[in-house]
């Protein structure tokens, strides 16, 4: 049981983190990695 949850939780931080991959920012200039927050409320399911 505990496996599956382990396996449930590796995938779903997966797909999270390519969401959140998907909507960064960089500055190039300062080597900065950002997200807008009106970006962020939609991955967070906030509209």
């Amino acid at each position: 049981m505990e496996v599956m949850f382990m396996e449930f939780e590796t995938t779903k931080l997966i797909e999270l983190k390519e969401k959140f991959d998907s909507i960064i920012n960089t500055e190039e200039k300062e080597n900065v990695e950002f997200w807008y927050a009106r970006d962020l409320q939609i991955q967070l399911g906030y509209t």
